[in-house]
């Protein structure tokens, strides 16, 4: 069965001057035109995963950059609102899931600025499971937080997934944090995966397998080079 992979493509602009603010070091190539077609897809055909690109495109404010793609890749973009109630990601998650199940594919999200190590593997892994998603000591960016940034679920469990993650709590989140708001919306169906690292440093580059989200110039090399 084909695994339908998705990312949700985020700001640019506004998302730096946060980042600024807040003295964050991740690397700019995720923002750039064509970091899909220079990092991201290259490195996620030659894992051996049989598999789909899917892109949601946000549309949150005025400073998207329509990223470079190869030529069946799926595109769609989000429609601009104005609601800070609303989380972008969780859309772009509803749509590819319900895309997948509705072509028969597995449904993986692979975010923007993060990357997977072994992800057939991975994937091998979490085939029997409901969902999986980053949790716990190797993961946890703190307590209760889940690491959405790489999730599993396989064809059977989409429609549960997708009827979850449209609950009111999850995209409706007031003044919570989406992490926690996800991980009480999946907590009594999920299996955290059995390795890290999520927004953790990476201990062992030379593990099988490993997941990191928004690294460094430095890491994001290291990782391509492998």
């Amino acid at each position: 069965m084909k695994t339908l992979i998705s990312c949700t493509w985020h700001s640019n602009k506004k998302r730096f001057g946060i980042m600024a603010r807040n003295r964050i070091t991740w690397s700019r190539k995720f923002y750039e035109k064509d970091y899909l077609v220079n990092y991201r897809f290259p490195k996620l055909e030659s894992q051996g995963v049989d598999h789909v690109n899917f892109i949601y495109i946000s549309a949150t404010d005025n400073e998207i950059m329509n990223p470079d793609v190869e030529k069946d890749t799926i595109v769609i973009s989000g429609y601009k609102h104005e609601s800070p109630k609303h989380h972008d990601s969780f859309a772009g998650m509803a749509i590819s899931a319900q895309y997948a199940y509705s072509n028969n594919m597995d449904w993986c999200c692979i975010e923007q600025d993060c990357i997977v190590k072994g992800l057939r593997e991975a994937i091998e892994f979490a085939s029997d499971k409901n969902i999986c998603y980053g949790y716990g000591e190797n993961s946890s960016y703190m307590d209760g937080w889940a690491e959405q940034s790489f999730v599993f679920v396989p064809y059977f469990w989409i429609p549960e997934f997708t009827r979850r993650l449209n609950q009111v709590e999850l995209n409706h989140l007031s003044n919570d944090i989406p992490e926690r708001a996800w991980h009480r919306t999946f907590s009594d169906a999920f299996t955290p995966w059995p390795f890290g690292h999520g927004r953790k440093p990476v201990t062992d580059w030379k593990a099988s397998v490993f997941y990191k989200q928004q690294l460094t110039d430095d890491e994001i090399n290291k990782f391509t080079s492998m």
